[in-house]
């Protein structure tokens, strides 16, 4: 079967009138009779459609000399075809090219040379089978409708092709109707070994491979037949830029509905590189396509420096540019740069998600005003984060989803539970986003066994009044854990980052402030490590740098085990691990204060803080995670600490921080009358308790817990006695305070206990 460029060109050729002429060149010659000058004028005072073939006798590359002379315009409607040259040959690869091309028209680009080396300027006309090479603008300039530009080497130019103009394809939406460029190797040497697909001609890179500006209809560049794409790779600048910008001006020629398709766009290896094109395709303007869903339609896009840069000179209106199917893929700085709204990056139909793969960031929304950009159905490997709102890596979220930025800046879906049974996989969540909205949730991890990205499901979800939604779906396989991840994309088309491929949130430092006195009213914090292998804290005990009064002046800092063992004690920090506290990052502000640096294997563990030589006063010990997660895989999972309340500022303070991206949940207890029943002497009989999160407003508060009995009987974990207080909430990254203090002004010793229920 015939490919569609060569019945595009029959058309052509047929076009005008019933005996089209054909014009030979038999020599090299810059003008005269038989030469290319020559045949392009006399094309041009004959009505009609016609043809210039070659017939140039001697075997190698015949290189036509137009440097003194440039080649006249073509004003007719005319077909080049270098193909007729004997001893050349067609591409027949569908990615990449082998043809065999002997036909050269080189500018060799001296100060005097022609800026084009062929300029179009009626319809309807095709260029096959040519190098062209060393122009100063463009190798080939068109300003004409339907042209044809097919199986040609260009480079070594501004431009290896600039198309410009108004009201393309107004002869219609068939395949004879629209402009062309396809089967070219566009800035590549010819001859080279990467892709070997010219021989016997050496030309370097285009400063852009493609430049479009203009109002296109289904332009096309490449195609989805078999070798009707275009190798277009080592351009200094932009593989394909639709939209032109002369030095030191502003954007004067923007393109729309340009279809890039087929292409091969910098390079296939999968090693990386260092940029065969600055940016692959770099687009301005609106209702592009890159890609596609039919099969040959996508794109590879690889080692460029950026592979798809989107921009806009206005970012407040939307530009609409499609990017589906293609393979994206190791590219240095990124694979996909948004600027603009209204973007589709991938979708939900079949074969619209893009493969992006590489070390590099995935898919970056610039800007505060890039709205409703849809990034859908992507399958990214390798690269972190996978999708990245505002270039500054992973963002949080937040209560309410009230922040604003790109694409609103929207919430990711989060874990709650991830069990794994007879090779099932069953994962629950839960999304906090706009409140009684409809979102669209999407699922990717990797298979045990297959370590590439999958979409495991799209489900739709409705939050309620409060802008919750839980979600749940079973995959019959085992999921890595550590692979899964999701998005959210809201109505409009606001498409969150992708949660992190990382553990879930959890306490990164635990902490409680009360009054130390002696013997029983020791201040003891107890804690608990979940881990596979030994987890590294530094554990401290502060009281001079204090900033209240009453502090303690000499803190002494012991560690037990479960066991009762002693397994560590300090008096002075600098005293025995004073390199090893300054290493934490957080040694304490006064010498006098106590750490302690240890690692812990799993197990339930005392410190127990006491004044060095009797004294009493207000003392505060603290638990700090230091190894890396997860790498160092344990986590801190409850500190319980044992104070005395007083008046005033000697209550009873507990800390903790929580650390990561999403909301946790979390129970806070404060506990009084069960010590009396567990025989400890002088216990607070009514605690009250607070939780105030790091700007000191009110979150939660309890005075007797069962007036949230429900969700506390839930966590398995309730106290004993209903005068005790416990508080369950959900709680955001940040750091966060617990207060205990006596109902009615009461005293005596009470424990502030922080539990993290998702473990």
């Amino acid at each position: 079967m015939k490919s569609p460029f060569l019945l595009l060109c029959g058309m052509f050729c047929l076009a005008g009138h019933a005996a089209a002429a054909n014009f030979t060149v038999i020599n090299t010659n810059a003008t005269g009779p038989g030469s290319l000058s020559q045949a392009i004028s006399n094309a041009n005072a004959l009505p009609g459609a016609d043809r210039v073939v070659f017939n140039i006798p001697g075997s190698g590359v015949h290189a036509i000399d137009v440097i003194s002379n440039p080649l006249p315009a073509i004003t007719d409607a005319l077909t080049i075809d270098g193909y007729t040259q004997p001893g050349t040959s067609v591409n027949t690869l569908s990615t990449g090219s082998n043809a065999v091309l002997l036909i050269q028209i080189d500018g060799y680009n001296p100060p005097a040379s022609s800026p084009v080396g062929i300029s179009i300027v009626a319809p309807d006309c095709a260029i096959r089978g040519l190098m062209i090479t060393r122009f100063l603008s463009s190798g080939i300039e068109s300003t004409a409708d339907r042209a044809v530009i097919e199986g040609n080497s260009i480079g070594g130019s501004s431009a290896g092709i600039h198309i410009s103009g108004a009201d393309y394809l107004v002869g219609g939406t068939s395949l004879a109707a629209r402009n062309m460029v396809g089967g070219n190797s566009i800035g590549i040497w010819a001859g080279s070994s990467q892709r070997g697909s010219i021989a016997g001609n050496q030309i370097s890179g285009n400063a852009n491979g493609i430049v479009l500006g203009g109002t296109f209809t289904e332009t096309v560049i490449g195609g989805s037949q078999p070798g009707a794409g275009n190798v277009i790779a080592n351009n200094g600048a932009d593989g394909i830029r639709t939209g032109y910008t002369p030095a030191g001006s502003q954007q004067t020629e923007v393109a729309t509905g340009v279809i890039v398709q087929g292409n091969l766009i910098g390079a296939s290896s999968d090693t990386g590189g260092t940029g065969t094109n600055r940016n692959g395709i770099e687009l301005f303007g609106s209702g592009h396509v890159i890609g596609g869903t039919v099969p040959g339609a996508g794109n590879l896009i690889g080692s460029n420096r950026v592979g798809i840069a989107m921009s806009a000179t206005n970012v407040s209106v939307p530009s609409s540019n499609s990017i589906l199917g293609n393979e994206i893929a190791w590219n240095v700085d990124g694979s996909i740069f948004v600027t603009g709204s209204d973007h589709q990056i991938g979708g939900l139909a079949p074969g619209a998600g893009n493969y992006i793969h590489g070390l590099q960031r995935a898919i970056v929304v610039f800007g505060a005003q890039s709205l409703r950009n849809r990034i859908l159905s992507n399958l990214i490997d390798d690269s972190e984060p996978p999708i990245d709102l505002g270039g500054d890596g992973p963002t949080a979220n937040d209560f309410g989803d009230t922040d604003t930025g790109p694409n609103n800046l929207q919430n990711f879906p989060e874990v709650t539970s991830f069990q794994t049974a007879g090779g099932n996989t069953v994962i629950n969540g839960e999304l906090h986003s706009a409140a009684s909205s409809t979102f669209t949730l999407q699922f990717f991890g990797d298979l045990e066994g297959n370590p590439h990205q999958k979409l495991l499901n799209t489900q739709s979800v409705t939050t309620d009044t409060s802008g919750f939604a839980n979600w749940q779906f079973s995959y019959p396989g085992k999921i890595v854990v550590l692979s899964f991840t999701a998005t959210a994309t809201d109505a409009e088309g606001n498409t969150s980052e992708s949660r992190p491929m990382s553990p879930p949130t959890r306490f990164a430092n635990i902490s409680t402030r009360a009054a130390v006195g002696t013997g029983d009213n020791a201040m003891i914090g107890g804690f608990i490590i979940r881990s596979d292998s030994s987890k590294k804290l530094i554990i401290r005990a502060l009281g001079p740098s204090l900033n209240i009064p009453g502090r303690l002046a000499d803190p002494y800092l012991e560690i037990y085990d479960e066991a009762g063992m002693l397994l560590a004690k300090n008096d002075d920090w600098k005293n025995g691990q004073q390199q090893e506290v300054i290493d934490s990052g957080v040694p304490p502000a006064n010498d006098r204060e106590s750490a302690i640096v240890t690692s812990l294997p799993n197990g339930n563990y005392t410190a127990r803080v006491r004044g060095a030589n009797g004294e009493t006063g207000i003392g505060v010990v603290e638990v700090y995670e230091l190894g890396q997660f997860p790498a160092d895989a344990g986590r801190l999972v409850n500190i319980s600490t044992r104070g005395f309340v007083g008046l005033d500022d000697n209550v009873l303070i507990g800390g903790f921080i929580m650390s990561g991206f999403s909301d946790r949940g979390v129970m806070v207890r404060a506990i009084g009358p069960d010590l009396t029943a567990a025989g400890v002497p002088g216990a607070l009989q009514d605690p009250t308790l607070e939780l105030r999160n790091q700007n000191g407003v009110l979150v939660a508060s309890n005075d007797d817990w069962r007036t949230q009995e429900q969700q506390i009987q839930a966590t398995q974990i309730p106290p004993g006695d209903d005068r005790d207080s416990a508080l369950v909430a959900d709680l955001f990254p940040g750091n966060f305070t617990a207060i205990v203090r006596g109902k009615n002004g009461a005293t005596g010793l009470a424990l502030v206990e922080f539990y993290n229920l998702d473990q």
